[in-house]
């Protein structure tokens, strides 16, 4: 009795809470209807993919996708309960959204005459999720990332067994759900602010409501609150901006918009997705790989959730009569699905994080990270990539294959430049319990992403990502422009970019008014990597430049041979070689113990430079026997004792 005059309290109260409180907001704000800040660099890559040549055909296609999703599958088939619900094979319990995760994940499959033993699973699965989502009994109260999954399964079973007893009993149940009980996050007397939970929620609600199981009253309220996080990017900004949850909240938004949504916002949505798509093609590294940077960073999903977007994308414009771009997508989606799948598992499932360690260490894993619900959403994602594939179209060069650009995202204090196939990333002012301000990531085409500079350990903690340190006498404390992050002065801008003779040149400005310091870096971006000229002002006795030497991933460990100021490594055939201009540059330095980080673990190397200025060269390039040999059998003694 108690339970129930509690959970009517609390429906009464949320429900006051919408009317009395929801205030209509100033939309006047919002980034739909301000211009398009980065429109003429989506048209000066057209230009350039139009003029570009043919390149390799990645050899991917759609059943590759389902390959994937269906290995995920039957990885987590051996993991349900007679009752249905999915139980994480590491931590032995039902975590989050992983069983409606798994019903659609099968029902899709099935949708495409995949893994037809496992459709009483899907059932299974179906019935114990709404059961659960209508009683308020969602795992670990995660009741908002339910419906999503659930109606989009129960319309698929419905088409292929539409007198199945089970339907009805299904659609009850959701038709039962009180949004005010069954979410987390929505908006009451408490709570103002929404996030990517919500975006989530509303979605459900649309496809309830399409469905004939709903009505459209909490989505069109919170839908219309959400405008308010998108940028004039087309660009969903999260709490302390993660680069992750900007494309997350934008799959289940299109993914929900192809079917009839016809609710107040819809215009606007679509223009914030498709802006948000073409940012999101812009940011794609050489490697295929998203942009990181903040909370769950170098999670696999990251990269997956590009391939459905993508998708979406290529046949919106195919349909425009944009073949440029529409070829761009596809390959652009190809691109990221051959990133992912160095991330497999023997045994049918993916690693959550971009690393090989075993799923029990939770290496570089978030509080509420876990192997099945992040596996399982990987699988929908590559499924529903699928279904909305269009195998006529033909892939084409994507922008950073083939363009060269420059993006400044003040939203996310992020820095992006592509120049034919290098790539790189510049975190202005970095949230440093994840990362370091400064460069971030450099990637080429067709090289392995983890050898390449691709992140780095929390600035907090280590300051080591590419960058620079200064001392201001001898003796005294090292300071690192990595550290200087959100909680500091630092005053960062993109002082100018232009292209010329081949390359891509990017100038940088960090000023910090506290001490007096400015930073000016300047980027050289050519075919064959970066080469980057650094020059503290302000009191300066002595530089420190550190470089994060990335030495094993559980699984692969890279030959690592230093001579002088030159470091090699080689892995797998990718090459790289880490070089200090400067003259009268120390030899470059081991510095402490191995540090774990998200791809694995990285060992600091350092040079001293006297002065105020240096530059140094990231190449690819072949590895030579070096003199300094002995050295190189250190760094891999230390790397296969992980």
């Amino acid at each position: 009795m108690q339970k129930i005059i509690g959970r009517v309290s609390r429906r009464v109260w949320n429900l006051a809470g919408e009317v009395m409180h929801y205030r209509k907001p100033d939309l006047s704000k919002a980034g739909y209807v301000r211009a398009f800040p980065h429109q003429h660099v989506v048209e000066t890559v057209r230009h350039q993919l139009s003029k570009s040549r043919p390149l390799s055909g990645t050899g991917v296609i759609k059943d590759d996708y389902l390959d994937v999703a269906e290995g995920i599958a039957r990885f987590f088939a051996k993991y349900q309960r007679e009752t249905g619900e999915i139980i994480d094979p590491i931590d032995q319990i039902e975590h989050q959204y992983s069983t409606p995760c798994f019903a659609l994940l099968v029902a899709l499959l099935h949708k495409h005459d995949r893994a037809p033993d496992l459709i009483g699973y899907a059932w299974n699965a179906l019935l114990a999720a709404s059961n659960a989502i209508c009683h308020t009994r969602a795992a670990e109260n995660h009741g908002d990332f339910y419906l999503f999954n659930l109606v989009q399964a129960l319309d698929i079973l419905q088409e292929i067994y539409p007198s199945d007893i089970r339907i009805g009993v299904a659609e009850g149940r959701i038709r039962k759900v009180i949004a005010t009980d069954a979410y987390r996050c929505l908006l009451t007397p408490q709570r103002r602010h929404l996030d990517n939970w919500n975006v989530i929620a509303s979605c459900g609600e649309v496809l309830r409501e399409q469905a004939g199981l709903g009505n459209g009253g909490f989505h069109d309220r919170h839908l219309e609150q959400q405008l308010l996080h998108f940028t004039e990017d087309g660009m969903y900004v999260d709490p302390k901006s993660p680069m992750i949850y900007d494309l997350y909240s934008r799959f289940f938004l299109e993914v929900t918009l192809q079917g009839q949504y016809a609710g107040r916002h819809r215009d606007a949505i679509n223009l914030m997705l498709e802006r948000g798509a073409y940012m999101s093609l812009l940011m794609q590294s050489p490697a295929g790989v998203a942009p990181s940077g903040g909370e769950a960073k170098q999670h696999t999903w990251a990269d997956i959730q590009q391939i459905p977007v993508f998708e979406i994308a290529a046949r919106r414009c195919e349909s425009r009569g944009d073949y440029v771009y529409a070829k761009a997508f596809k390959r652009g989606a190809h691109l990221a699905f051959a990133s992912t799948i160095r991330w497999m598992r023997t045994s049918g499932d993916l690693h959550v994080v971009k690393n090989h360690m075993h799923p029990e260490n939770r290496h570089g894993y978030e509080s509420y990270s876990h192997h099945s619900q992040y596996s399982l959403l990987s699988a929908i994602m590559l499924a529903l990539a699928a279904d909305f594939s269009d195998e006529s179209i033909d892939e084409g060069p994507t922008p950073c294959e083939a363009g060269s650009y420059t993006l400044d995202i003040p939203a996310f204090h992020k820095v992006i430049a592509n120049h034919h196939g290098t790539g790189i990333v510049i975190d202005t002012k970095a949230e440093t319990r994840y990362d370091g301000t400064g460069l971030l990531r450099v990637h080429q085409a067709g090289e392995d992403p983890t050898l390449d500079t691709n992140d780095g350990p929390p600035a907090d903690d280590y300051p080591m990502n590419i960058g620079v340190a200064w001392r201001e006498f001898p003796g005294g404390d090292w300071v690192h422009l990595a550290s200087h992050g959100q909680h500091t002065d630092i005053k960062t801008k993109l002082a100018a970019s232009d292209s010329s003779d081949g390359i891509r040149t990017i100038t940088m400005v960090y000023t910090i008014p506290s001490s007096g310091h400015t930073i000016t870096e300047r980027y050289e971006l050519a075919l064959t990597g970066v080469n980057v000229s650094i020059n503290v002002d302000g009191a300066v006795d002595a530089l420190t430049l550190t470089y994060p030497c990335h030495v094993s991933d559980g699984k692969l460990f890279p030959q690592i041979l230093i001579e002088g100021t030159v470091l090699q490594m080689s892995i797998d055939g990718t090459m790289r070689t880490f070089s200090i201009i400067s003259p009268g540059a120390a030899p470059l330095a081991i510095q402490g113990e191995k540090v774990a980080y998200r791809n694995g673990y990285v060992q600091c190397v350092t040079s001293t430079i006297p002065g105020r200025a240096i530059q140094y060269s990231l190449m690819e390039g072949s590895l030579s026997a070096l003199a300094g040999f002995g050295v190189g059998r250190v760094v891999n003694q230390l790397s296969n004792n992980i």
